[in-house]
């Protein structure tokens, strides 16, 4: 998969990831591939930022035609998708 966040900060990320358990909670880091934004999208358009995600696909496949095994694989497959959202910042002082 790879990710364009749409401020200029992208990644691509290998492999199937880890399936989601609720055990995690809403607000969980990925952990082995998540992104995380430094600015709010206030100054973007409509105060909104634009990502894209695209996942490429290789499927092969096995099986038989009831006497012999058959299979192949089928041609590189892409899924494409974005949205557009919001980006909100939180400020915080600390002090000691």
């Amino acid at each position: 998969m790879t990710f364009d966040s749409g401020t200029g900060g992208s990644m691509t990320c290998t492999g199937p990831g880890t399936p989601y358990d609720r055990s995690y909670g809403l607000h969980a880091a990925s952990p082995d591939c998540g992104f995380v934004y430094t600015r709010s999208s206030v100054g973007q358009p409509n105060d909104q930022t634009s990502a894209e995600w695209a996942i490429q696909w290789s499927v092969s496949w096995v099986g038989s035609d009831g006497t012999v095994p058959v299979g192949g694989d089928f041609p590189q497959m892409l899924s494409r998708e974005t949205a557009t959202f919001a980006v909100a910042e939180v400020q915080a002082l600390r002090a000691n």
